[in-house]
């Protein structure tokens, strides 16, 4: 069972580099049907289902009664919680293309809905960073 969750994650991953990685779908695109995207990523229909359940419960997918399954708005704002795919095994590459993806969008959303107090904090932390290279690891402490 072990391994046929580790798969459902794969795929997970899988489908979510379509959306973030390789823009192959949009917010509001629709999935190719169930068979299809199972044989694309050679997995069983049950697998790829597990995977979409996943997908559906962080909001990343919606599906449609009679008309398939979607890419919705909230598959652009990456701050979501992935904690259960932290399992997902993966090179420093990958982690550091994560990176690109999320780090720049949380910024926005800082900058966006951050107080006053939160963006004297955050500029205090960068010159922190700027000043002292080697303390980068540790700006958080007080």
């Amino acid at each position: 069972m072990k391994n046929h969750k580790k798969l459902s994650e794969n795929v997970v991953e899988n489908i979510l580099a379509m959306i973030t990685v390789n823009k192959r779908f949009t917010i509001g695109d629709q999935l190719p049907n169930e068979l299809e995207l199972a044989r694309e990523l050679n997995v069983s229909r049950t697998t790829l289902r597990e995977a979409i359940r996943i997908l559906i419960a962080y909001g990343v997918l919606e599906v449609r009664r009679g008309c398939g399954t979607f890419v919705t708005s909230d598959a652009a704002d990456l701050k979501r919680n992935l904690e259960p795919l932290t399992g997902i095994n993966g090179n420093s590459a990958d982690l550091f293309e994560m990176r690109l993806i999320i780090e720049p969008e949380a910024a926005y959303w800082t900058a966006l809905r951050g107080t006053a107090a939160e963006i004297k904090r955050i500029e205090e932390l960068q010159n922190i960073i700027e000043k002292k290279p080697e303390k980068a690891s540790y700006p958080f402490q007080r």
